[in-house]
């Protein structure tokens, strides 16, 4: 390792749950990995690869509650050392305060993640304007910020937000469990209470359309559905599926005893195919019938000569 800092924040969760500074495990597991997954991710936002982040758990406690001491480790990896400045490293080093996570602002007394996060309110943001000096302007309805673009980036991010979510949102859904602070030195300078939690949320992301098209096959039925998603599980040949049947005048025939069918019925169908982005990066096949063209009953018969 060519350069290393390390700088201290104390995390804490209060409330009448906790009065005994106890915490389940299968509580606290998940919150310390979120902390360490937030410090990992804003550092790959904020500075590539050429950082490598951890978090170690120093283990005081606060008395009334339950606080932990960690450690943030920041290490310049070898290779990286020649091609940053000195003001460039220091920069590097301050991952924490751009978080949030040891003061409420940024030295140049600009909003950090969580204090934007707390301010927006979980409202919906109308434009984002960028400015000068690396600046952006985050405008709502009737109330606008400005950030530094670290910051947006951060916003951006969904793994940021994600264990954001993980450290103060999902916690502060436990019973008993009302308060989270964290700061420098044992000194909550940021505390979200639980009303207010619901703000750190992770947002939904919106599906990316990959590829979408149309085509004929035969399909055989392995069973059916008619609630109001009308998910039908198919065949075709060796490959089973669910696809969302949207023909509805076949479904109508259906359900008016008009149309009648069974199991492994093949059935000749238009269907477009839908491949979207999932949140984890992964593809997803959507199906859709779109129309009903053709069908054969399943019942083997024999062939006779008719004229």
């Amino acid at each position: 390792m060519g350069v290393m800092s390390e700088q201290s924040f104390y995390v804490v969760y209060d409330g009448p749950a906790l009065e005994g500074n106890e915490i389940d495990v299968r509580q606290l597991a998940p919150a310390l990995h979120s902390i360490g997954d937030l410090v990992d991710h804003a550092n790959r936002v904020l500075h590539g690869k050429a950082f490598k982040a951890q978090v170690k758990v120093k283990g005081s406690f606060k008395t009334g509650c339950f606080g932990i001491d960690l450690t943030f480790v920041n290490s310049l990896l070898d290779g990286f050392a020649g091609l940053f400045t000195n003001q460039y490293v220091e920069a590097a080093l301050n991952v924490l305060e751009v978080v949030g996570l040891v003061a409420a602002t940024t030295k140049k007394g600009r909003e950090s993640l969580l204090s934007l996060l707390m301010k927006i309110q979980g409202r919906q943001i109308k434009k984002v304007v960028e400015l000068e000096d690396g600046k952006v302007r985050i405008e709502l309805d009737d109330e606008h910020f400005e950030i530094e673009k670290e910051v947006l980036n951060l916003l951006r991010d969904y793994d940021v937000r994600k264990a954001v979510d993980g450290v103060i949102n999902e916690p502060l859904k436990a019973d008993g469990v009302d308060t989270f602070g964290v700061g420098k030195d044992k000194n909550s300078v940021f505390v979200v209470k639980k009303n207010q939690s619901s703000f750190f949320s992770v947002p939904l992301l919106d599906e990316e359309v990959l590829n979408e098209y149309t085509y004929e096959t035969m399909v055989k039925v392995v069973n059916v559905a008619f609630q109001d998603d009308n998910m039908w599980r198919l065949t075709e040949g060796d490959k089973p599926f669910f696809a969302k049947i949207e023909d509805g005048n076949f479904l109508d025939a259906v359900k008016n005893n008009d149309k009648f069918f069974a199991k492994d019925d093949i059935f000749k169908v238009r269907i477009r195919l839908r491949q979207v982005l999932g949140e984890k990066g992964n593809v997803k096949s959507e199906h859709f019938v779109e129309k009903i063209l053709d069908h054969r009953s399943a019942a083997k018969q024999i062939k006779l000569p008719f004229e």
